[in-house]
């Protein structure tokens, strides 16, 4: 019996595809290994006849040519929108509390603490801007900035109230300091409940964190100048330090009277 010459061809086109795929995998890059996974499914070469009764030509398919590449595992959307701008200026700032601490112990001169701790004030605003404007949001990024403010306000307040250890500092920062612990507690236990948003930053707690920022600046900047708490700008530092104490403590009362009706309820 004769052999069909063209089911001949077919068959040494599959088996010359085969071959090929096979060594492709053995020892090409990523992107030649997807396209020799295709091949083996048959989802790229395949015999198909070019014209009725003249045999069978192997070639591609275009549309399946266009998908190379797609069965490939994709990279996790996740790991690259993590290391985003804003989430960057977060660790940033988070990175700026030890060398805050290098610096101040480490020279006689303020100017450079006041300076560092002012441009880690500026990422506090600028993250969470560049995060919304380039929608950018990722949850990364809302657990680690309030973390990142906290870190840098409370090292920046215990630095003051230990250089300058007089009532006037040391009350207020103890005050700003119990706000934050306690605050951050109570917005950890409403998102628990699902009501996170009862407890979202209002209008006072943005005048408190703006008084809180400037009256620190000024501070680092005179702790190590003698006599110039007495002065002017020191009276406006200490003056700003004890408004934030004020706010921080009326926000604190905000929060609470809106978180109030889910911590008296019994359902847990």
């Amino acid at each position: 019996m004769i052999a069909d010459p063209s089911r001949g061809r077919v068959f040494c086109g599959f088996a010359v595809g085969v071959i090929c795929s096979l060594h492709n995998l053995s020892s090409a890059s990523p992107r030649r290994k997807v396209l020799s996974s295709s091949l083996l499914r048959g989802r790229v070469w395949t015999g198909r006849a070019s014209s009725p009764g003249k045999g069978v030509a192997v070639h591609a398919h275009h549309e399946d040519i266009n998908n190379i590449g797609r069965d490939a595992p994709p990279t996790s959307p996740g790991v690259v929108r993590n290391w985003n701008i804003p989430n960057l200026l977060t660790f940033a700032r988070m990175l700026v509390v030890p060398g805050l601490i290098a610096i101040f112990y480490g020279t006689s001169k303020a100017f450079p603490c006041s300076l560092l701790f002012t441009m880690a004030s500026v990422t506090d605003f600028l993250d969470g801007y560049l995060a919304r404007k380039m929608g950018l949001t990722t949850r990364l990024g809302q657990f680690l900035d309030p973390v990142a403010d906290k870190l840098l306000v409370a090292v920046a307040l215990v630095l003051i109230a230990t250089a300058v250890p007089a009532f006037y500092i040391v009350f207020p920062v103890c005050v700003i300091i119990t706000r934050e612990i306690f605050i951050s507690a109570l917005r950890e236990f409403m998102a628990l409940a699902g009501e996170s948003q009862s407890v979202a930053v209002g209008p006072t707690g943005k005048v408190k964190t703006a008084a809180q920022m400037v009256s620190l600046t000024i501070l680092l900047y005179l702790t190590k100048i003698p006599g110039s708490m007495e002065s002017w700008i020191g009276s406006l530092g200490i003056g700003l330090l004890q408004v934030a104490a004020m706010l921080t403590v009326i926000s604190a009362g905000q929060y609470l009277r809106a978180a109030w009706p889910i911590l008296v309820t019994n359902k847990v």
